[in-house]
This record gives structure tokens, sequence and C-alpha cells, in this order.
């Protein structure tokens, strides 16, 4: 008799609901970071406008950065800037770019002395909301850190002062008075929308000030206008605040530090959303975060660490539905997903293949699929927490496998 497996590690119990597919229909395009979001903003994901990773840069440690290429697949790439200080306008006679450094993972050192920055030239920002993750490592305070300026107007979107963040929108400030000072790597977050004027700024996973006003008695008086939102097709730097498009920078605002990722999306990510793609973030730079729901078990290998996907709920909104390269779905089932609760998955890089190779944990398996996952559950802090049950679709064709056995075995 031939016994065919699809194989998860995983140190607790979850009620799992199996299904094989033979025909690629799991196709959800779950492509940005942590699976949150695609390039396109289609089935029900946001748009993921910005994504760069220096772990992708190929080019060799010490070498000046002169493209930081995009991966979000819609080809917002960085290159040198050529605005200056100097009464001749975008000469780049001034500009410098940043060198690419590893101290366990890649990063891009800035420098302020050199003026290093990073610029998209024509970036269509979004103009109905926002959510921003930098991961970045700096002890000045002062400088820009990512800026938007079109013609006329400048402060579109700036974030500003790693010793006192600001959050611009359209020229208008919130100042939460957050220190992201440290000889440490930070995960700053920063999220906005058109509709109500909601901002909220994060730090390593704590939110810091938010315009939304819930559940207060006596209720607060109204909030100010939203700010009207930034206009599109400006120029979007980093490592610098541009007081025109690409040029007027301040040599005193110049970015020194350095920065490893920057993700952007078009939309104000849900709770749920947000702390997946931190939870990512935190696995991948070693950065403890306020809701950490990966990684937690003693059982759990540190190889298992790529394509870190997730389903959740922060009490008012869920995550549902989590794609592993394409070939693993995970999903909720029988909306049995409580407040803080999360299913957090993972897999160690092996090539999907059919093995004939038994794992030390399982006997007579004839095959088996050659890549396995680590899967995780927390409920507010509590590994193997809540009652959540889940489906796990593995999808043969999607990961270019042919099915030999019987469903029965």
């Amino acid at each position: 008799m031939q016994r065919n497996y699809c194989y998860c590690r995983s140190a607790i119990w979850i009620p799992v609901f199996l299904v094989i597919l033979f025909n690629n229909i799991l196709s959800f395009g779950q492509t940005g970071p942590a699976g949150v979001g695609n390039a396109g903003g289609t089935n029900g994901e946001p748009k993921n406008m910005v994504w760069l990773d220096a772990n992708r840069i190929t080019a060799p440690v010490g070498t000046d950065i002169s493209l930081w290429s995009d991966i979000s697949g819609n080809n917002n790439h960085f290159v040198p800037s050529l605005g200056n200080y100097s009464t001749t306008p975008n000469d780049g006679s001034n500009a410098g770019s940043p060198s690419l450094k590893n101290t366990g993972f890649n990063h891009l050192e800035f420098k302020a002395a050199d003026h290093d920055r990073l610029v998209v030239p024509s970036f269509g920002v979004p103009t109905d909301a926002i959510t921003t993750f930098v991961i970045l490592k700096t002890a000045s305070q002062g400088q820009g850190i990512l800026s938007y300026a079109v013609a006329g107007s400048d402060n579109e979107y700036l974030l500003h002062n790693a010793g006192n963040i600001s959050v611009y929108i359209k020229g208008s400030a919130k100042n939460p008075g957050t220190d992201f000072r440290s000889s440490n790597w930070q995960i700053l977050s920063n999220r906005w929308r058109s509709s109500d004027g909601a901002l909220s700024l994060g730090k390593n996973g704590n939110i810091y000030t938010s315009n939304v006003q819930t559940g207060t008695y006596p209720p607060p008086p109204p909030p100010p206008p939203p700010p009207l939102p930034p206009t599109a097709n400006g120029n979007l730097a980093l490592g610098g605040e541009q007081d025109a498009v690409d040029d007027g920078y301040a040599v005193d605002q110049d970015f020194e530090g350095n920065v490893s990722e920057v993700i952007m999306y078009n939309a104000y990510l849900t709770d749920a959303q947000r702390t997946i793609v931190e939870n990512y973030l935190s696995q991948k730079y070693n950065i403890g975060v306020a809701k950490d729901y990966f990684g937690n078990s003693p059982n759990y290998a540190t190889t298992y660490n790529r394509d870190i996907r997730g389903i959740g709920s922060d009490g008012t909104g869920k995550r549902t539905d989590a794609q592993s390269s394409g070939a693993l779905t995970v999903r909720e089932n029988a909306n049995s997903l409580d407040a803080d609760e999360y299913v957090m998955l993972a897999h160690n890089g092996t090539s999907h293949a059919i093995t004939t190779t038994n794992r030390a944990d399982a006997i007579n398996i004839t095959d088996r699929w050659a890549r396995d996952w680590y899967v995780e559950k927390n409920r507010k802090g509590i590994v193997n927490g809540g009652d959540v049950s889940v489906q796990m679709m593995f999808d043969f064709t999607a990961a270019g496998l042919t099915y030999s056995g019987m469903l029965s075995n």
C-alpha cells in the first residue's frame, strides 16, 4: 500500500482539516511581505507599493549602491538623488550613495557627511491611505528618514527626526514624542487614512499615537478635520528631507544611520495585518515586538524562517487566509479565531519535491512532500492558547508535483 504525506511540524495541537488539491485554484496573490498584499491590490489584498530588501542586493559588501530595486512588482526602484544644497538646482554635485554593509544581514549605511540619498523620481504616492514600515538603526536626530514632495509643496508625506519622531501629511504634523535612536535595529511603522484622519505610529509593535477616538466617557471633543491627502507623482526620497522636488535638502537633516528594509502599502493595514508583518520583521531581524506570535515554542527550530505567513484576529478584524509559496494555504475553519489569536507558519527553504525518505518522527511512509512547515498557534502570548481550528490545503500543481497515491491512504 502506497502512502503519500504532506507534513507540518508543530509542537502544539490544532484541529486540522486537510485538503489535497490537484489544480492550481488557490491563487490569492499574496506576494507582499509576510504574504500581506500584492502588486495590484487585487483579490481583497492591499496594494504593496514599495518593498525594498537589502538582503536581496547581490553586490559585494562595501559597494556604493546606485540602484535599490523594488521587489513589490511596481518598479518603484530607488536611484541616487540629483538634489543638492547649492543655488544650482538638481545638479547632483553634493549627493552620494549609501554603501552595502553586512552584520548578520545586509543593510545600507547612509552617511550624512556624504549626503547619501536614494529617490524615486516619479512616485504615485497613495492619496487615500498609507502604511509604511522601515527597519532602521540610528543614533542621530533631526534628520529626514522618508520624504515626499511635489512642485510647490514639500512635507506632503514625511517621516522626520528619529530622536522625536514626527509624521507629516500634506504639511500637517503629528508628534507623539517617540525616540527611535538606538544601537539596535528598530521597526518603525506608520499608518494614515484620509477618510477620518486616523494616524498611528508604531515602534516595534507598540502604538504611540492614533486619531481614532473610541470608548471614552464623557465623549471627547471632535478631532480636527483630517489633512488633505498628498498629491501624486512627486519625488520620494530616502535619507533626507526635501524642501523642493529632489532639491532644497538641508545639511543638518541628512540621515545618518542604517536601513535594511522599507515597505509601503496604499492602505491602512488592519491591526491583524500589521501584527503579521511585524512578526515577519521581528523574526528576520531579531527585534522583539509587542505582540510576538511566532517562534516561541521550545520545539521551534530557527531554520524554519522562510515565507513566514499567518492568520489571526485583533478582536475587531481578521485575516483568515495565508498562502505559503503558492503550495500551502492555511484558512480559518468555522469562524474559530478569537481576539488576539494567531496561527503562524514558515518552512526552512527545502525545495518542493517528492521524497521516499522518512522523517524521524514518522514511519511507514512510502512517499512524502520533501518540504515541511512549522506551525505555531498563540493566543494573548500563550503558545497553544485558544481553540482555533484551521484548514490546510496543499496544492500539488502549484508546487510542480504529481500526486501518485490514493487519498484514502
